[in-house]
This record gives structure tokens, sequence and C-alpha cells, in this order.
């Protein structure tokens, strides 16, 4: 530890500064042996002196090396040689007609810039208080008092200031004496505007919709009651922490703020994610590639303007969800009786709008359900791992906001999916098909006959709680619509009851090859009640789509029923779009005919309303000749 003292010495016409430890003996490490005199070739007089933060020196005193005596300020390196880069050579001046005029305190700013305080003889005889400050390179600060000096007069004929202190406000005060009336001598006290402008800092809190980091007024919404937080160090060195919070628009503004180097907080507000800081126009850095709230190094300068325009945008967070179930029927749909599978991996990858790397895993609920929330804005895929005792099924692209937004990629994945705030993507699906089951066997299907008599028409009214249901013809129309749906034209049994259903089978097995003829039908004439017949079979010996029903009439009712089980086409491959000899489930039997039918009409090809033409009229007998084995060969 050291100290610095300054003085003068009238016999040399100079100035001198000593440093002693902190033991008071002279610090020889300091100028000559822990002193520095200084010479200006003038009359010199050091009357104060102030330590930087980096350890150079400043001197007050005054000075005759200009002509008339006048306020003097020199600049030493720690070592105690002069900083030729402040002032001239050193020496900073700043002198008035006066016949003295002498630096008594000093005070440094924050900012580096030097205030003395003193007294100025001129030739009126008065004296008065002079104040002068200098910028950091040791030039006058024209922008205080008259080209960078204050002279004071309380009344009388002299004032003298030995002292000048900062307030925290930045304004200035000078302490002295002076002669207030004729012959009374009187403790004198002025303070004096620092110089300061306060200004201004304000910005914006904002749900920042499209993520661009500017706030789009007529089109993004500010968010109220979010506290901002204002902190940095003023020019004064005063530590400054203030808050406020924004208002109903998400506008917020700090006034009053003095020249410094500040920062802003914002708290993150509830319900988003961060979005990104926007640096106004004080300038500032901001970090948008993490979680951080904060803009930092907003400069106030002195005369700086408003420092305006500071964003901090937020972001409504994501979410992407879907389930997994069993599409027993393939038609890519949530249907009734159709499971769901829990506790199935799924896996979402992709990268945020950071550019950050993403990788979330999850399973789905008992409901089939899987769900990632939370997401910041980016592009995004999904996986899934393949649940054991399924066979693959489709995967289903999902919407948002109705729009379908992304691609499959492959089995079990999604890909490109882009996520913009606040995105709710939903109906990712992944449909699993049951395993296939063993053939067909004995109590899975019945023939056509049994569906007429009054033992088949008793077990249609009885399913799913009597005549009046309607979910087996809402199953009929949803998984096979080309022939009983919406696209099957005078065949949609949509709506229909369990009644309804049999006597439309009624029909199809009392049709007459006449009746068939003049609706274009070729082929054997009993085609549709065969499909049909076994499309029943399917349903009722399905536990999960009809219950228990089926087995009080004598039919074998498992989980998947007959529709999982297997039965070879032999060399009617053709009319099924497989190999002859291929084995298929019942089910996808029935879906390969549905593909091939138009308005109703089993193998119409080309839509022309009737089958006449050969290759339909040899499918129609193909098929015939397969569902007719499977409905005897399964029959009770």
């Amino acid at each position: 530890m050291s100290l610095e003292t300054a003085g003068s010495n009238s016999q040399a016409d100079a100035s001198f500064v000593v440093r002693y430890n902190s033991d008071g003996s002279l610090d020889t490490g300091f100028g000559s042996g822990g002193i520095v005199t200084t010479n200006l070739s003038g009359r010199e007089f050091g009357s104060s002196v102030a330590v930087l933060e980096n350890g150079q020196i400043v001197v007050g005193g005054s000075t005759t090396i200009n002509g008339p005596q006048e306020f003097a300020v020199l600049r030493y390196q720690p070592d105690g040689q002069l900083d030729t880069g402040f002032g001239v050579n050193g020496v900073a001046t700043a002198g008035l007609s006066a016949q003295y005029y002498g630096a008594e305190s000093l005070a440094i700013q924050s900012d580096g810039r030097i205030l003395a305080a003193g007294f100025a003889i001129n030739g009126d005889g008065q004296d008065k208080m002079a104040l002068a400050r200098f910028e950091v390179d040791g030039s006058p600060d024209t922008s205080f008092g008259s080209g960078g000096t204050v002279i004071t007069l309380f009344g009388g004929s002299f004032a003298q200031s030995h002292e000048v202190r900062l307030q925290a406000d930045g304004r200035i005060v000078i302490a002295g004496y002076a002669e207030t009336t004729p012959g009374n001598i009187d403790f004198a006290l002025a303070r004096f505007d620092g110089g300061f402008q306060p200004m201004t800092i304000s910005g914006v809190v904002y749900d920042d919709g499209n993520n661009d980091g500017g706030f789009q007024a007529g089109s993004e919404v500010g968010l109220l009651g979010i506290v901002i937080t204002l902190t940095g160090t003023d020019a004064l060195g005063s530590l400054v922490n203030r808050t406020t919070s924004s208002l109903a628009n998400g506008s917020f503004e700090f006034g009053g703020v003095l020249p410094g180097i500040y920062n802003l907080d914002s708290a993150q507000p509830l319900g988003f994610l961060d979005g990104k800081e926007l640096a106004g126009s004080g300038g500032g850095t901001v970090d948008n590639s993490t979680n951080s709230k904060t803009i930092a190094g907003i400069f106030v300068g002195p005369e700086s303007l408003p420092a305006t325009n500071y964003g901090f945008g937020n972001v409504l967070p994501a979410e992407l969800s879907g389930l997994t179930w069993e599409d027993f029927n393939a038609d890519g749909e949530v249907n009734f009786g159709e499971r769901a599978i829990g506790n199935v991996a799924v896996a979402l990858t992709g990268v945020d709008d950071r550019g950050q790397a993403v990788s979330l895993q999850g399973l789905t609920e008992s409901d089939g359900a899987y769900m990632f929330f939370d997401l910041r804005p980016g592009t995004y895929g999904l996986a899934q791992v393949q649940p054991a005792g399924f066979n693959d099924g489709a995967e289903i692209l999902g919407t948002i906001n109705g729009l379908t937004v992304g691609s499959v990629i492959g089995n079990d994945r999604f890909g490109n999916i882009g996520l913009e705030p606040g995105a709710a993507a939903i109906n990712y699906n992944f449909a699993e098909r049951p395993l296939n089951g063993g053939g067909v066997s004995a109590g899975q299907t019945a023939t056509i006959g049994f569906w007429q008599n009054k033992k088949g028409r008793a077990l249609i009214v009885a399913l799913n709680g009597g005549a009046g249901s309607m979910q087996l013809s809402g199953w009929l129309a949803a998984t096979l619509p080309n022939m009983y749906g919406a696209t099957a034209g005078a065949n949609d049994l949509t709506g229909m009851t369990n009644l309804d259903v049999w006597e439309f089978y009624n029909s199809l097995f009392r049709r007459k090859q006449k009746e068939a003829m003049a609706l274009g039908l070729s082929g054997p004439v009993k085609t549709d009640a065969q499909v049909f017949a076994t499309a029943l079979a399917v349903y009722v010996t399905n536990q999960t789509l009809a219950g228990n029903t089926a087995s009080c009439y004598g039919f074998t009712v498992s989980q998947y029923g007959t529709g999982a089980s297997m039965f070879n086409v032999g060399a009617a491959g053709q009319a099924f779009g497989v190999a002859n000899g291929s084995s298929v489930s019942v089910l996808n039997l029935l879906l390969a005919v549905n593909s091939q039918s138009r308005n109703g009409l089993l193998y119409d090809l080309d839509g022309n309303g009737n089958t006449n033409n050969p290759l339909e009229k040899n499918l129609r007998t193909l098929a015939n000749a397969v569902f007719a084995g499977i409905n005897e060969e399964g029959d009770l």
C-alpha cells in the first residue's frame, strides 16, 4: 500500500509528488527516491492529488506556463513519469483572465472525467469560486459551464472553494468560504448540475408469433405484468438495481437513467419459452443461442438520445402428438373395437430454431396416445419401435391447423415436421395389424344359407344391443367403403340398423340371375352374398367388435376372430392381387375385393356401372370360389 501527496516548492517554482509506503517511509520505486518534481518553466503550485483505478496519479494546482496563472491538472504514470498522452505533454490547463487561478481539490467521475475546484482572482479584485471539468484526455469539457469552467461569487468581495465532491445523482458540490456581506466571512457551499442529462431506456415484452426477433405491433401481442430489471453502474460509480413491469401493450420504460453501462433482464412469462432478444438504439449484446433473458452492455452517454426499442421476444411452445393402435380393418382410421396399444417406445428427433439437436424419448399411454410438449420451433421427425405381437401397418401423417405437414420416410417413421411457435401437431398415428392366425377352421364362418335363415337373422338382430343398433353397419361402411360405405352408391349401409343389414343381405341371397343381369352383374349370381357372408363372419367372431353374442349360435369367438385366419387362394390369386397359392388373411381378402369395387359393384374395374367385360366376369368367378370355400371350410 502507498500514499501519494502533492505540493509545490516556491523556491524552485516547481510542483512535486511524493509517494510513501504504508509505514510512512518513502517509496524508493517511485520517481527519484520516492519524489517527483515537475518544473514547467513557469510558476507551478501543486495543491491536490487523486489516484485512478489503473494506478495513474492526477495532481491539481496552477501554472503560468501559458502566461497568466491558471488551473493546471497533471497526470503521471504509476512510476512517476508524466503521461504525455494527457493534455499537452501531461499537463491540462483551463485559463481565465486572472491574476491567480488554481485547483485546490480534485474529484474523478466514474466515466474518467476530472473535476477541479479552486478559486480565481481577476482584475476586479474579487476572489471567486472556480470549477473546471476536463475530459479523460485532458481537454476541457466544453459541455460543462462556459468552455469547461464555472465561476461563482457569493455577493461579497471574495469567495474561495477548497473541496469538491460528487453526489450520487451526478450533481457536484464545492465547499469553501466567502464574504457574503462586508466584513462577514462564512462557510460557503455551492451545488451544480453535473452535466448528466438523465435518459430513458425502453422496450417491449411480447409474444413473437413468427419468431423473427422483431415486434410487429399490428399482428403480435405485448405481454402484461412481466418484471424487467435494470442493473449496472452509472457514471458516478453508483450501482443501479431497478425494476418495473410491462404495461398492457407489453411496453416498459426506465426514466431518469444517468450515463453508464447497463443490463436489462426480463422474467420468463408463464406459458412461454424464451424467444429472441433485440438490442435497441443504445446498443448492447444478446445471446439468442441459449435461454438468456439478458440484454447486456447498454451504453447511456452524457449526450445520448433515449435508448429505445429493446425487445424481449417469447414464443409459445409447440406440441406433437399421435397414437399407436390396432388397425384391424387397415383403413387408417380409428374405428370402434380397434384397441389402443400402450407402452410403445416413440422417439422425437430434430433440430430446433437455435440449431440445437433435439432427442426425446417417450412411451404411449394405456390409451395408445403419446405427446411431446414444450417444444421449441424447429423441424422434427418421429420414430416408433415396432410393438411385439403385431404386424406393421400404415403410418398416418398428421396435421397442423388442418393442414398435412411432414412426410412418411419409412416404416414407423415420420420426418420433415415443421413446427412454428404454438403449433399443435396432431394425429401422427402408427397403425398396427394383427398377427396372422391359423387356417380357417370349423366354427369361424357359416354358409350363405345360415345368414338368411331365422338363426342367422336372430344373430344379426341381437348384435351390440339389439335390432336398432347401427354398430355393425358402421363397421361395414368404414371398413369396406366401396362395397358398403360412402362410395358404394345404392349399397351404402351407413346409418342402417341391424335389421336393415339383415334385409340387405337377404336381398343379395335371394337375387336371381335375371335380376343380376339387369344390374350389370356377370359371373356367379351368389358372389355378392358369399362376400357379404364372409364379412358378417369376420364381425361376429371378433370379440372386440361383437362381444360373445355369436358363441351362443355355435361360432368360435376370439380377440381377432375369422379376420385374422389364413386361407389359400389357390388359382384365384389374380382376384386379390397376389400370386396363386398365396395364403392371405380373410380380412385382407375382403379388403382386396373392396379396392377393386366401384359404387357397390364388386370388380367394376372400369367404373362403368357393370361387370360385363371378360376380365371383370372372371375375377367375380374366382372371388366367388374363394369366399364360398371360406364359408364352407369354416361352417358351423
